[in-house]
């Protein structure tokens, strides 16, 4: 059986960590201009401009099958983040979460951002920082580290 740390509730603290997690860049592309890919869209700051994700996804020229993988991780990113926020704020309102699962998803969001900015190096952008991957395993490791730690990682099984 998992330990109650494990399964106690994220706090007011962690919920707003995360969700400021998205008023971050996720990824800057720079190079001439600037582009801050965020997890809900593309801003070019010069002249401002504002390319939601869904915009993205929905233009025909875009197909999604027809994108590079590393592209194809933005939305598996972002479905990831929202999971995560989602499962911190369920467990702030009702006091169960098994935090365990919030870290995990937090991570594998940050994985696939990092997977997202490594294709923009891949394909020649002269300079893509991975800013979401580093905020979204620092949230997982500041909120729920000690959940993991407590838990041995390992679920056991009652006798």
């Amino acid at each position: 059986m998992a330990t109650t740390t494990a399964r106690s509730a994220s706090g007011p603290a962690a919920v707003l960590a995360i969700l400021s997690l998205s008023l971050l860049p996720w990824t800057v592309l720079g190079g001439g201009d600037v582009t801050f890919v965020m997890p809900w869209g593309l801003v070019n700051p010069r002249p401002l401009h504002v390319f939601t994700i869904v915009e993205y996804f929905a233009d025909p020229r875009m197909g999604y099958a027809t994108l590079p993988r590393s592209l194809q991780a933005w939305p598996l990113a972002l479905l990831m983040y929202l999971l995560a926020l989602a499962s911190a704020s369920v467990g702030l309102a009702t006091g169960r979460e098994d935090r365990r699962v919030t870290a995990g998803l937090l991570v594998i969001a940050g994985v696939a951002s990092l997977s997202m900015t490594a294709g923009f190096l891949r394909r020649g952008a002269p300079v893509a920082v991975p800013l979401g991957t580093g905020a979204l395993w620092i949230a997982a490791w500041w909120f729920y580290w000690p959940a993991l730690r407590r838990s041995g990682g390992v679920h056991r099984g009652t006798e």
